[in-house]
């Protein structure tokens, strides 16, 4: 379980590879190593074989092993939390925010935050097959043979598929949300599936132009490769599905059989013989960038591939190389024997990680980052829309929504199978939030006028935000943390601390940055309640979230109410929370 210093030799590849690769002609690595004769940057023994590929996070890295033991790491190999897992762990492992997604005895489906925590586990009934993918608000879509599951952030089943056959490759996901499935038996040679919203409705059926060889997925839609050699980009457009272009085969006996999506150009990849040839394109329009040699390498043996910030890397269990889209290869590492390796990744930071059979873990870094990497800036994206039905009457903003409509629709968040029924639902809480988030801003700009609707109806309030906390999802993270810094009403602050921290999940900490507005700004020494449940909500958020940052943002909030200014029952209170925050050693 310990860190191992080595001794460093003379590791040119180190520093050589970030000079610029003009000089050098295509298709020739500017370095070339055998790893089995260097000593690693680091090595870390894990304590058990490694069952799957790590899974990368922004600390570093996890991996999971045969001793039902989890592990987290630094990106310099420092063992950051060890846990023990039930079950047989299987080769299905993944991360997502932080947040750490295990398989374990084929069909339960683990989820642990980023302190180790096993937050829940579920047993979706059917063998997995795939690595569970996460969609865009926080859904997890889990692929069987024969079934598909989406399962919420705490764990509730939001629906379920039965398939009228087996499906084949993972899943991948269009620029509008939605999902497309492959089948395995071809119709009359061509590969045929269907697209799925989000919320499990078949949208159409599509039999595709060929039988589908390699597939991934980019911002643009999915790449595809086929048997007769072409590739081509799939997307939709309308609600329907549609081919972008069409890349025409120059190699009609050696398809492409593997493909690396980067952010805006990649990678198809096939063999000639033993040769491994690589082309590249431009995802958008399917231009062809290059089309150059990677040396030796067979796709049949391949064991990782993925984009790089400088191009592209794979490796076959003797081999890896990193190459740009012009076909310069930056380096070419062979490695050591397959017998004694697991499985090998290559992460962001640069770091080729060999998982050997004897528990060591190596780590070799084989380039440094040269300046600094772009910020991009995301806008926040959901499958849904509010419908915009918001009304006024002499200048009240008030919602169409019966309460009747409400207290279904939280009835339904606590149950399980809605199916597209969510969709619906959610955007009838998206309308609600704008309206009560328009009257909120009306009241602050107008604070003598009374032209509230939900300040005059508190239990109908109640029940919209109570609805919105048990959707399992992050859509509605930031109208919770608006909501928290405008509302002055004493009862609705009372409902919103509570409700807020319903579902734990507080990615960027806005929702504990507005506790600590209310802290400051609202709060009386007289408020004792508010006060308690700003500390039970604080907690609820800092276990469930299980990160550093947040642990450390909750001990400042309730480090706040252990001075005169607060009752002393709620200076007790907030030391005995402090406490329990202390007990998750985050």
């Amino acid at each position: 379980m310990n860190k191992k210093k080595l001794p460093k030799k003379i590791s040119v590849f180190l520093f050589l590879i970030i000079f610029s690769s003009e000089n050098f002609f295509s298709q020739t690595a500017l370095y070339q190593t055998d790893l089995s004769t260097l000593s690693p940057s680091w090595q870390t023994v894990i304590g058990g074989e490694i069952v799957a590929p790590p899974a990368e996070t922004s600390y570093g890295f996890a991996a999971v092993t045969d001793g039902r033991m989890i592990s987290a790491f630094t990106q310099k190999g420092v063992i950051l939390w060890q846990k023990s897992i039930k079950g047989k762990s299987e080769r299905f492992f993944s991360s997502w925010n932080d947040f750490l997604i295990a398989v374990t005895d084929k069909s339960v489906l683990n989820f642990i935050n980023p302190g180790g925590t096993f937050l829940w586990s579920v047993d979706c009934g059917f063998e997995i097959t795939q690595n569970p993918f996460v969609g865009r608000d926080g859904r997890i879509f889990v692929q069987g043979k024969k079934n598909i599951a989406c399962y919420g952030l705490k764990g509730s089943q939001k629906w379920k598929l039965e398939l009228k056959e087996n499906a084949v490759f993972s899943t991948s996901g269009l620029p509008d949300g939605s999902l497309v499935f492959f089948f395995e038996q071809t119709d009359d040679g061509k590969t045929h599936g269907f697209r799925l919203s989000p919320f499990g409705e078949v949208l159409e059926e599509i039999t595709f132009a060929g039988k589908i060889t390699a597939k991934s997925s980019c911002a643009d839609g999915i790449l595809m490769a086929f048997e007769d050699g072409s590739a081509g980009l799939f997307t939709e457009n309308k609600n329907n599905s549609v081919s972008k272009w069409v890349l025409k085969s120059g190699t009609q006996n050696s398809p492409i059989k593997k493909i690396i999506c980067g952010q805006k150009t990649s990678a198809l990849l096939y063999n000639k013989g033993t040769e491994l040839k690589i082309k590249t394109v431009e995802n958008s329009t399917g231009r062809l960038i290059s089309e150059f040699s990677g040396g030796i390498m067979s796709l049949f043996d391949t064991v990782f591939l993925r984009p790089t910030d400088r191009g592209f890397f794979i490796s076959s269990s003797f081999k890896a190389i990193e190459f740009d889209e012009n076909g310069n290869i930056f380096w070419e590492a062979k490695l050591p024997s397959k017998a004694t390796l697991n499985f090998i990744t290559y992460t962001s930071s640069n770091q080729l990680f060999l998982c050997m059979k004897n528990w060591v873990l190596n780590s070799f870094v084989m380039s440094q980052s040269v300046g600094n990497k772009k910020i991009v800036s995301q806008t926040k994206k959901t499958y849904t829309a509010p419908s915009k039905n918001i009304q006024s009457f002499d200048g009240i903003v008030y919602s169409p929504v019966p309460l009747s409509r409400i207290e279904e629709i939280q009835s339904a968040f606590q149950k399980k199978d809605f199916f597209q029924k969510e969709k619906t639902m959610t955007e009838e809480l998206q309308e609600l939030s704008q309206s009560y988030l328009s009257e909120l801003f009306e009241k602050n700009r107008n604070p003598h006028e009374d032209k509230s609707f939900y300040s005059n109806n508190p239990i109908y309030t109640q029940k919209f935000l109570e609805a919105m906390s048990y959707s399992e999802s992050d859509i509605f993270v930031s109208d919770f943390a608006n909501f928290l810094e405008l509302e002055e009403d004493p009862f609705l602050l009372d409902i919103l601390v509570q409700t807020s921290a319903n579902s734990g999940y507080d990615e960027s900490g806005q929702i504990l940055k507005a506790y600590e507005i209310i802290i400051e700004k609202k709060l009386q020494k007289k408020d004792v309640k508010l006060a308690k449940l700003l500390c039970d909500s604080t907690y609820k958020i800092v276990a469930f979230m299980g990160r550093p940052a947040l642990y450390r943002q909750g001990k400042q909030i309730l480090s706040n109410f252990m001075t005169d200014r607060f009752d002393r029952q709620v200076r007790s209170y907030a030391g005995e929370t402090f406490t329990k925050i202390l007990k998750l050693e985050l």
